[in-house]
Order: C-alpha cells, then sequence, then structure tokens
C-alpha cells in the first residue's frame, strides 16, 4: 500500500467535500446579494424552475473552475508528504497553498461569471433577463446558463495557469518547465 498515495486520497476527499459545500453556498449567497430584483430563493421555494436552472449552471460552473485548483494543490501536498525531512512548518504552508488556491480559483471563477453575466444583461438591451427569470421563463434560464457555462470553460485554463504560477516548484522542474 502506497501510504503517501492514501493519505493522498483522503485530504483531496476532505477538502472537496467541505471547500466545495463552502463555495457552493457562498456562491449562491453572493449570487443572490448582487442580483437586483430577483430574490433566488423566495423564486425556487415557488419552484421557479428558469432560476434553479440559472443556480445549477452556476454551482457546476464555480465547481469546474475550482477543481483546476485541486491538481497543483495536491502536487505540492504530495511533494510535501514525499519529503521525508518536511516539518510542521512546511505542512502549514503547503495547507495555506492549498487553500489559498481553492479561495483564489472560487473568487475568480466567481467574478468572471458573474462580470459575463452582467456584460451580457448590458449587450442584450431588449431582453430584460431578469425579469423574465421572475416570470420562469425557462428559454431565458437556459440562455443564461449556457452563458455561464461557456465564461466558465473559457476561463478555467487562465485561472489554472495562474495557479501554476503560484506553486513553488522546485528549481530544477523550473528549469525544465522553461525549456
Amino acid at each position: 500500500m502506497n501510504l503517501v498515495l492514501l493519505i493522498s486520497g483522503i485530504v483531496q476527499i476532505i477538502l472537496s467535500l467541505l471547500l466545495g459545500v463552502l463555495f457552493i453556498y457562498a456562491a449562491f449567497r453572493v449570487f443572490s446579494a448582487l442580483t437586483k430584483g430577483v430574490d433566488e430563493l423566495s423564486e425556487l421555494k415557488q419552484k421557479n424552475t428558469a432560476v434553479g436552472i440559472l443556480i445549477s449552471a452556476i454551482f457546476i460552473s464555480v465547481t469546474f473552475i475550482i477543481k483546476s485548483a485541486m491538481d497543483p494543490s495536491l502536487i505540492v501536498f504530495t511533494n510535501t508528504l514525499r519529503n521525508p525531512e518536511a516539518g510542521l512548518q512546511q505542512y502549514l504552508t503547503t495547507f495555506g497553498i492549498m487553500l489559498s488556491h481553492f479561495i483564489v480559483s472560487g473568487v475568480l471563477g466567481f467574478a468572471a461569471i458573474f462580470i459575463a453575466l452582467q456584460f451580457f444583461i448590458l449587450l442584450s438591451r431588449d431582453l430584460n433577463e431578469m425579469e423574465e427569470l421572475k416570470r420562469n421563463n425557462i428559454a431565458v434560464g437556459i440562455l443564461m446558463a449556457a452563458v455561464v457555462v461557456c465564461v466558465a470553460l473559457l476561463v478555467q485554463p487562465g485561472i489554472k495557469t495562474l495557479l501554476d504560477a503560484l506553486i513553488p516548484y522546485p528549481e530544477t522542474v523550473l528549469r525544465n518547465i522553461s525549456r
């Protein structure tokens, strides 16, 4: 049994569960606070499918973007576990790097999605998306959901590259990457 992989897998599952649920909840709360004219929680209680579709797309998109923080974070964590000389300070630093990756990816991902939605609403002046969502216009819900998912797909590689730049790779790895 590979103890390093076992511990790494357990940490990944725990972090994914805890931070995933927290980021999804935070995305819902922040989006609800920033949108004007639509009370998402009230609309969901009234079985507004259009709002449900949009909120679901936001959850999926934020999760997709946050997932890009997991790979570089786990590389750092696994390397720390494999280092027999690693002490408490190095483990705390590794944990800080992992947590910062999740936070940065979540904030940047949500900001990109929110800005894209606002920009799309600004460009499509002939359609009042928020009013249509309140009316349970499923076509508008699907349209807005598609905007959210497309933006997530487009910004995810950039966020991943940004996060990779923050990883403290050993000097030999950096020399090989730059070649």
